[in-house]
């Protein structure tokens, strides 16, 4: 069904953050910026018009959940356009563009089309990049400018952050992004909610800065799991977040966290005289093992030598591909990776405890290390948005999946290794009383008396 485009013209005046954003040529133009800045209003506009300037594009907008989709997203643009939004939630205009509306699940289906361009909105209730990597990929329409746009609130150092803003990273021309606080909007916004905005400074001044002002390092980690141990390893004396050099003499071992369609997160990690040295990190997404496996190669390190495994990763490497049949454990192990047996399925709980337990005697690499640390920082329960007050926040006793899940997963199987696995003459490094170890959550496939624990010498 051809939409029934209004044929009215009219006249907006842009904000200067505005304005740059919609004339851009880059193909990955962004705005971060606080409450009531008109984001939604220049994402919607931007579709419009490259629906309505090119015959036969194809423009995507999504947002993450279908109910924000349909109750904000579509009725924003039903109202800013004057189109109604068919029940199959495409508008086809008469030369034969096309504006599909979609949400996160839908993603996985559109693996087959050829976009001119796409727009998401609200891109920090996405986890990762990764859905952003695969519709980049898509942007090969014929005859039409290529651009991918996100909007979004300010949300910490997230994959919006890392790709944009993130400090001496490797970043294109092609990556712009505009800021702006809700008050640069002023004119355009109610009075009352002005002053409101201004109340929350005193009110709630962590929020105030996020999302008000716009601070992207201002980020409400209320209920988060290691902030206050990060903030101690920061200013203990002497401080454990700072130079942590590689040790050629001890051997470096690897825990994974795996993403099958998400990001992927690796530590490096040596055990230096009683010390554990978190030396590097590594996280991405979009990308097949032998991408990682490539990494590892690159690094100037020596990994522990078969037959005592060097790497380690969660008990999902034991699922079988839909389309081989083989695991994904058989195929690391196929390309050389010294892994061992797929970690036991810890409880969480447990896993952020043991977490806790061994944060004392870690130190990290502030540079190499940093994107883990933030990980680690952020990571945290899950409000109980039914239960929470403007006085107290409520939280559940599970995580808060979002980006920092990958990095602090992957250090929390580090943890459980460490406690229940690692071990010198039989003897298990990470727990004070090793008889107490195999007490915990273990598959009953796993027996202490195993071939496969992990010998190496340790001072101390």
């Amino acid at each position: 069904m051809v939409a029934e485009v209004n044929t009215r013209t009219w006249d907006v005046k842009f904000r200067p953050y505005q304005y740059s954003f919609m004339r851009s040529k880059a193909r990955f133009p962004s705005i971060v910026a606080g409450w009531g800045t008109g984001k939604s209003m220049c994402l919607i506009l931007r579709a419009l018009r490259s629906a309505k300037d090119y015959t036969n594009n194809l423009v995507l907008v999504v947002r993450y959940s279908f109910t924000d989709l349909r109750d904000s997203t579509m009725r924003d643009f039903e109202r800013y356009t004057g189109i109604s939004i068919p029940s199959n939630k495409d508008v086809v205009f008469p030369n034969g563009s096309r504006i599909m509306f979609r949400h996160g699940s839908e993603l996985a289906g559109l693996q087959n089309i050829n976009l001119g361009s796409f727009l998401i909105e609200q891109g920090e209730e996405f986890s990762s990049a990764a859905e952003f990597h695969m519709l980049r990929g898509r942007l090969r329409r014929e005859g039409v400018p290529h651009y991918g746009a996100v909007i979004a609130n300010a949300q910490g150092h997230n994959w919006i952050w890392n790709l944009w803003e993130r400090p001496k990273a490797n970043r294109s021309k092609e990556y712009q992004q505009w800021y702006a606080t809700s008050f640069e909007n002023e004119r355009n916004l109610p009075t009352d909610f002005l002053e409101d905005l201004k109340r929350m400074e005193q009110d709630s001044p962590t929020k105030f800065q996020q999302f008000v002002m716009n601070s992207r390092d201002e980020l409400d980690v209320e209920g988060s799991y290691y902030a206050k141990l990060i903030g101690e390893a920061r200013v203990s004396k002497p401080p454990r977040i700072g130079s942590v050099p590689y040790e050629p003499s001890a051997p470096v071992y690897t825990f994974w966290d795996l993403g099958i369609g998400d990001s992927t997160a690796i530590w490096f990690i040596q055990f230096v005289a009683r010390e554990i040295h978190a030396i590097d990190y590594y996280e991405n997404s979009g990308e097949a093992i032998n991408h990682y496996a490539k990494v590892l190669d690159r690094k100037p390190y020596i990994y522990r030598h078969a037959p005592e495994p060097a790497h380690w990763g969660p008990h999902d490497l034991n699922k079988r591909s839909l389309q081989t049949g083989i695991t994904l454990f058989t195929t690391m192990k196929d390309m050389g990776l010294n892994f061992d047996e797929p970690l036991p399925p810890y409880g969480v709980e447990l896993g952020i405890q043991n977490v806790r337990d061994i944060m004392p005697r870690c130190w990290f690499d502030e540079i190499k290390c940093e994107r883990g640390l933030e990980a680690l920082e952020h990571y945290q329960r899950r409000k109980n948005e039914a239960l929470c007050t403007d006085e107290r926040a409520t939280f559940s006793v599970t995580p808060l999946h979002d980006w920092s899940s990958h990095g602090a997963d992957a250090f929390r199987y580090f943890a459980n290794a460490y406690k229940y696995h690692i071990s010198v003459d039989r003897v298990l490094i990470g727990n004070d009383n090793p008889a107490l170890a195999y007490e915990h959550e273990h598959t009953q496939e796993y027996k202490p008396e195993d071939e496969n624990v992990l010998r190496f010498g340790l001072t101390g």
